[in-house]
Formats: C-alpha cells, structure tokens, sequence
C-alpha cells in the first residue's frame, strides 16, 4: 500500500473543500479557510489521489514516502525528439492573413487580433444568442472587459485569433499559457464561433491555427473547460481526441448567476494532430493551400 508524503502548494487555496470532503480524514481547513494535512495516512491511498486531483488549483503534491517518486501530479515525460520535419508541416499549412473558402464560396480570414480590434469583438460577442454567452467566463457585453482581454496578450501568455469576413469578427479562439513552471507543457484552449458560421468547418479550421501556436510554444498538452450543459462542444472535443476528467460539482456560476458543473478536457499535441489531419484531408482547408 502506498503511503504518500502531501505537499501543499501554492499562495492561494480555491477554499471549495473539494479535497475535504473526498478524503475527510486526511485534508481540512484551518481558521484562514485554506486547506491543510490532519492526517497523512488518514484515508485510504487511493482516496487521498483522487482528492489530490479534484483540487482544481493544482495546489497538492504527493510523493511515495518508500520511493522518494513525484506521484501527482505525474512529472512531463522527457520530450521524444520529433524531427523537424514533422512539424514543418504547420508552417506549410498554416494561413493566418490570407483568404480562406469555405465550403459555400465564403471568404474569412485567421489572423492575430490586435487592439484595433477591440469595437469588432465588442460586436461579435454582444451579437451572440444569450445561449452562447451565458457559460462565458467575463461579461463580455462590457467594452472595458473586451479591451482588457486584448490587453491580456501584452503579457505573451494569451495568445488570441479572430476570423473575419469583411470587417465583421465570426470567431473568436485564444491559447492560454501556464505562468507556472511546472505547468509551462499544458495550455487551455478557448474556441468560440458565431452561429451563422458553425458546422461549416470553420472552428476546426480555428482550431487547427490554434495548434501551430501551441507547437510553437512547445507546449505538450491541451485542456479546455465547458460548462456540463455544453453538450455539443464536449462532443466536438471527443472526436478531437479530448478526454474528460474529474472537476468538482458546482464550481462556476453562469451569466444567471445558477451554479454549474464544469467539465475538463485533456488532450495530448500528437493526438491532437492526428485528429486535425485526418479531419482536413477531406475537408475546405484544400481550399485555402
């Protein structure tokens, strides 16, 4: 039986008590409401690295105490040399600023948003149904909240792409970096396309650009988040390659202010390439080459 040595990380604690209440005998909250170790072996090993994973701060580490080994969170795997010419495709394929067609003869383009941008994606996002934007993280009907997201890429740890089609922003897509060292292999994927432009393979084309930024970063692993009624955008994930994890239960509120579940995906750069492969073989992105 594993007995693990728990490390507690981090300045701030998310105070959900998720950890708590998956292994109550091992974790608790002292007077300033963060989490601390009662117990070390007070729950059963197993529980104690499900708790470890539920702790959406990342904040808990555990070590076997027999081994010394990092248990959780599992260290980067030593990058596999890839010959240079397996990712030497993304710059042939990539066509950020240039006219692409749609399978209906529709001209968009990808490019890097900028601040000139920020009236365009004003618009776009208070043109949005209710429905899209109620599981949105920021009320983005509000323009200093959509110049401060711009202003975010200043920092070079967001990195954001629109599509456009004439003057008029149809969608919306931003990689988000780890500021943490340790997490500096992972990013998070945001994704957001108007109505009038989905199931027209716009968002994978989206996507596919949102790769060749990851693989320049070399970063390793995807994630997105998603509220648990966004059943149609899980699904799409699902076939890109994306696996769910375990998120505890009413951990965000919508636009409506009603507790919701979130749900996280992962998925690994090379799955995610193979999935974009074998979607554009056969689809509009020939168009744009």
């Amino acid at each position: 039986m594993h007995k693990y040595r728990i490390t507690l990380e981090g300045e701030t604690c998310g105070g959900d008590q998720a950890c708590c209440e998956e292994a109550p005998n091992t974790f608790g909250l002292n007077e300033d409401g963060r989490a601390t170790v009662l117990d070390p072996t007070g729950d059963p090993p197993e529980r104690i690295l499900s708790a470890a994973k539920l702790c959406r701060l990342g904040n808990i580490t555990l070590h076997d105490i027999d081994t010394g080994a990092q248990v959780y969170p599992p260290k980067p795997k030593p990058r596999e040399t890839t010959p240079l010419s397996r990712f030497a495709d993304v710059v042939r394929w990539r066509t950020l600023d240039v006219p692409i067609l749609l399978g209906d003869g529709t001209e968009v383009r990808i490019r890097s948003m900028t601040d000139d941008d920020a009236d365009a994606s004003y618009a776009f996002f208070c043109g949005l149904p209710d429905e899209d934007r109620k599981y949105l993280r920021v009320d983005v009907t509000r323009p200093e909240v959509v110049r401060r997201r711009i202003s975010y890429m200043k920092s070079g740890k967001v990195k954001r792409l629109v599509a456009t089609a004439g003057k008029e922003i149809v969608a919306d897509g931003a990689l988000e970096l780890s500021g943490d060292e340790w997490a500096s292999h992972v990013a998070e994927l945001r994704l957001i396309v108007s109505r009038p432009y989905q199931r027209r393979g716009l968002g994978m084309l989206m996507a596919r650009e949102l790769y060749g930024l990851a693989a320049g970063e070399k970063v390793e692993e995807i994630v997105v988040r998603m509220a648990k009624p966004q059943t149609a955008a899980r699904n799409i994930f699902r076939k890109l390659g994306f696996r769910e994890e375990a998120v505890p239960p009413d951990q965000v509120r919508d636009r409506d202010a009603a507790p919701q579940d979130v749900i996280q995906m992962r998925c690994d750069l090379e799955s995610l390439w193979n999935a974009l492969e074998n979607y554009v073989a056969d689809s509009d992105w020939q168009r744009a080459r």
